[in-house]
């Protein structure tokens, strides 16, 4: 929900919401999802901002508040995916060896969780939670 939020509020509204909705085309469209493309966001968060389009303009249409779904004539974005980084069986046991002897036990418990349950560096989290 926090992510559907974050995206409506911090990117989607910002670049849409001064059009009508039965004024939005195609061409708006791909011209957001462009932006963000030059923005540099990940092809997996611009796949998103793009499912979250297609339900909007999907449900309006159902529900007569338009009637042509702009998203009809988009195509969706192209998720590529880079290599990650993977520790070797040698690695992880040096890694947890110097965890056992960390003075900052919090920190090692934290990096030891990450480890152990595939915790990875993540992306269109929004805003942290206070």
């Amino acid at each position: 929900m926090e992510t559907y939020d974050y995206s409506l509020e911090g990117r989607i509204f910002p670049a849409l919401s001064h059009y009508k909705s039965e004024d939005i085309s195609h061409f708006h469209i791909n011209g957001f999802l462009q932006s963000l493309e030059a923005d540099e966001f990940a092809s997996a968060t611009i796949k998103k901002q793009y499912n979250i389009l297609k339900s909007i303009f999907k449900l309006a249409q159902k529900n007569d508040v338009i009637k042509k779904n702009p998203m009809e004539k988009v195509d969706p974005p192209i998720v590529t995916y880079k290599e990650g980084q993977v520790f070797n069986s040698d690695e992880l046991k040096a890694l947890y060896q110097l965890l056992n002897q960390e003075d900052n036990k919090l920190q090692a418990l934290i990096i030891n969780l990450a480890l152990k349950t595939g915790l990875r560096k993540g992306g269109d989290f929004g805003p942290a939670m206070g």
